[in-house]
């Protein structure tokens, strides 16, 4: 059937690090912040206090490391958005790939 594949929703799982849910367009980065756009889902290896910036403007942080008491978690909480750490392959999100991340079930959807 025409159009067959394109509702495809690929599940990446993690560790819960900050309760909610959040969804946007990825906004992969493996250092520099800088280009985060407000709304977006920061996709980044791990997190450094020179992002705090990034972090702010977005609607969601996944991390490929990491645990409970990372930087990405700890700075999550204090700003109540959604967060998922150690997520296997986050950085093969596309950017700009539509993200829907569960920070409680621990869930990356991507579509």
């Amino acid at each position: 059937m025409a159009g067959q594949g394109r509702d495809k929703v690929m599940t990446l799982t993690g560790q819960p690090a900050s309760r909610g849910q959040a969804q946007g367009p990825a906004r992969v980065t493996q250092g520099d912040a800088r280009d985060v756009q407000k709304g977006e889902i920061l996709v980044t290896r791990m997190t450094t206090p020179n992002m705090v910036p990034a972090m702010r403007r977005a609607a969601g942080i996944v991390t490929e490391i990491g645990g409970r008491t990372c930087h990405a978690a700890i700075v999550a909480r204090e700003l109540r958005i959604p967060c998922v750490v150690a997520v296997a392959g986050a950085l093969l999100i596309p950017t700009g790939a539509m993200v829907a991340i569960d920070g409680l079930a621990a869930t990356v959807k991507v579509s």
